[in-house]
C-alpha cells in the first residue's frame, strides 16, 4: 500500500503543477476572469487543475491493486462536483449568496447555478451512499456529512489559501487515521494536488473557485464517511451544522480578523500582509 500512497502524493503534486499553467492560459483566453477579494481580475475556476492532477494520478491505480468502490466514488465526485462548480464559476450570478439564499431562490421558482449545484450535489451524495448498500439513519447521517463537508469548503474560499488550509487541516488527520487502508490512501491524491496548487492561490494569482472547493469538499466528506466511527461522524456533522448556522449570520473574515491566532494562520504563506 505504501508505494501506491507515495505515487498518489508525488504524482498528483507533479501533475497539478504541470497542468496549472495550461489551465490558467485556457481560462484567461476564455475570459474566465473574476475580481478577487482585492478587486484585481484573476483567472477563476483554477481548481480545474486540481481535478486534472488528481484524476491523472488516480487513473493508473487500478492497474496495480484492486481499487475498491471508494475509488470510483471519489473519481465520480471529483468530476461531477468539479463540473458543477465550473458551471457556477463561469455562469453563476453573485447576486444570490449562501446556501440559504440559493434554496430560497429555488423556493421562489428561480433556479440559480448555486441552487442547481446544491440539488445535484445532494442527490449525488445520496446516490453514492445508498450504492454502498447502506441504509437507515446511519446512511442519512453520511449523506448529511458529505453535503456539509462539500459546502464548508465553499464557505472557506473567500481569501487566498484559506480553503486549501482548511482542507489540509481536515484531510491530514483522516490520512493518518486511515493509514494503510484505501480510503486514507486515496485522499493523498487530493492532498498532493492541493500542495502543488497552493502557491498560485496564496499569491492571489488564481482562484480555485467552486470548481476546486466543491470537488475537495465532497471527497473529504466521502472519505470521512468511510473511515470514521458513527459517534465521530455525528459529532462532526453537528459541528459543521453549527458552523453553517453561524456563518449565515456572521462574516467569517471579520471573525478571523478579530482573533489573533486565526488571523496569523489565515495569512500564513501569503507574500503580502493585507
Amino acid at each position: 500500500m505504501m508505494p501506491v500512497a507515495w505515487w498518489l502524493l508525488i504524482a498528483s503534486w507533479s501533475l497539478t503543477r504541470l497542468a496549472l499553467p495550461g489551465v490558467l492560459d485556457l481560462l484567461s483566453r476564455g475570459n474566465a476572469l473574476r475580481p478577487n477579494y482585492a478587486g484585481l481580475p484573476i483567472p477563476t475556476a483554477a481548481g480545474l487543475a486540481l481535478v486534472v492532477g488528481s484524476t491523472l494520478a488516480l487513473a493508473p491505480v487500478g492497474l496495480f491493486i484492486s481499487p475498491g468502490p471508494l475509488y470510483y466514488e471519489l473519481l465520480l465526485a471529483i468530476w461531477a462536483m468539479g463540473l458543477l462548480g465550473l458551471l457556477d464559476d463561469l455562469a453563476g450570478s453573485r447576486d444570490t449568496r449562501g446556501l440559504k439564499g440559493h434554496l430560497g431562490s429555488i423556493w421562489q421558482g428561480r433556479l440559480t447555478t448555486g441552487g442547481l449545484k446544491a440539488l445535484m450535489g445532494g442527490s449525488l451524495a445520496l446516490i453514492l451512499i445508498v450504492a454502498r448498500g447502506w441504509a437507515g439513519p446511519a446512511a442519512l447521517l453520511d449523506v448529511l456529512l458529505v453535503a456539509l463537508a462539500t459546502n464548508t469548503l465553499n464557505l472557506m474560499d473567500l481569501r487566498p489559501g484559506r480553503a486549501l488550509k482548511v482542507f489540509l487541516v481536515l484531510a491530514l488527520p483522516l490520512v493518518w487515521y486511515g493509514r494503510g487502508v484505501l480510503p486514507g490512501v486515496y485522499l493523498l491524491a487530493l492532498v498532493g494536488a492541493v500542495i502543488g496548487y497552493a502557491p498560485w492561490d496564496l499569491r492571489a494569482m488564481a482562484m480555485m473557485g467552486d470548481t476546486g472547493s466543491n470537488a475537495l469538499g465532497m471527497t473529504l466528506g466521502l472519505t470521512a464517511s468511510w473511515l470514521l466511527p458513527l459517534e465521530v461522524k455525528a459529532l462532526l456533522a453537528a459541528v459543521l451544522t453549527g458552523l453553517h448556522w453561524y456563518l449565515e449570520r456572521h462574516s467569517l473574515s471579520e471573525v478571523i480578523e478579530h482573533n489573533r491566532l486565526l488571523r496569523c494562520l489565515d495569512r500564513l504563506g501569503r507574500p503580502q500582509v493585507e
